[in-house]
């Protein structure tokens, strides 16, 4: 289990401009009070991504940097993952029921981080969790026409959580898992990440 989150009111640094090869992770989850929540997140490693070039082969895809091959991840990279709260409209009482994520639920849950390989799953060395911040985000434009959704505020509470992860010798094939439980080890959502441009 993760040790507590240190609380943060900044958010991670966006990068400055996409790169071709990236590692996305997103997905949902139902909270054990009932609330659905979306998750959505990426690892990154400045120098490592921005850097790596995709080739395609008659192999499939290969990852190189300045010509050469590259065959392993970096020792350490970062996760970010944005849990967002996702209202809900009871038709029974006409009106929106808001997800209840506090800093104590959500410090509250496990996680950990695998490696994939076929049908082989290894632990990371090690995922530490370094900040856990909230922040407000604004909702896309056509999510606040009339009569789409009742009672819709303009923004949203995201929880944003940043780890650390540690990594020896992992394939670039190879496919990140974070699977995210309750304290008593219920999984909520098992997400999954691959080099991918």
């Amino acid at each position: 289990m993760l040790g507590p989150p240190i609380l943060s009111t900044r958010a991670l640094p966006r990068p400055n401009r996409q790169p071709k090869v990236w590692m996305g992770i997103a997905g949902t989850a139902t909270m054990p009070d009932g609330a659905l929540v979306a998750l959505r997140g990426f690892l990154f490693e400045a120098d490592f991504f921005e850097k790596l070039e995709p080739k395609k082969t008659a192999d499939g895809i290969i990852f190189q940097r300045g010509g050469k091959i590259v065959e392993f991840f970096p020792g350490e990279m970062q996760c970010k993952l944005l849990v967002t709260g996702l209202p809900r409209f009871d038709d029974k009482i006409h009106r929106r029921i808001d997800p209840n994520l506090n800093a104590e639920s959500l410090s509250a849950l496990r996680f950990s981080g695998f490696w994939k390989n076929g049908l082989k799953m290894r632990p990371v060395e090690s995922l530490s969790l370094l900040t856990m911040s909230v922040e407000e985000q604004k909702l896309a434009p056509f999510l606040l026409l009339p009569g789409l959704w009742p009672s819709v505020t303009e923004t949203l509470e995201v929880w944003v959580f940043e780890f650390r992860v540690r990594a020896q010798a992992v394939p670039v094939t190879d496919h990140f898992i974070l699977t995210m439980e309750t304290p008593t080890r219920e999984r909520l959502a098992r997400l999954s990440a691959r080099l991918r441009n």
